[in-house]
């Protein structure tokens, strides 16, 4: 995986590839999935390529969390065991966050301590 990692966030075009090859794949298991949940009143989906994998319309609803740039690279960094140099390629591999926020019907701020986020969630679920 991190040897595919440094390949596929070096090189754009290998990303490209990789995701074109993968992003199918994806979304017949998402179809397959939510056809086994169709009764249920809610379902969330965590897709963090939901925008750049065209997967939007999978959603009646798009919550988008968000931190700021450096939080993020940090959260990287120690989730993945990166450089700062591969956390910034993962997310230039992304949508900017700014774009993805203005995309959302819901916007929750997960950029202060652990877990602040659950109770935006929790009042957006009432």
């Amino acid at each position: 995986r991190a040897a595919l990692g440094s390949i596929v966030f070096s090189d754009p075009q290998e990303r490209t590839w990789l995701e074109s090859q993968v992003h199918p794949f994806v979304r017949q298991r998402f179809d397959r999935e939510l056809q086994k949940q169709a009764e249920e009143s809610l379902v969330a989906l965590m897709i963090p390529l939901l925008f750049e994998a065209k997967l939007e319309n999978l959603c009646s609803e798009i919550w988008v969390m968000y931190c700021t740039p450096m939080q993020q690279k940090q959260r990287l960094m120690l989730r993945n065991q990166l450089t700062l140099e591969e956390a910034e390629q993962r997310i230039r591999a992304q949508w900017p966050i700014d774009r993805k926020r203005e995309l959302a019907d819901h916007v929750i701020n997960n950029g202060g301590e652990p877990w602040c986020w659950r109770s935006q969630v929790n009042d957006l679920l009432k």
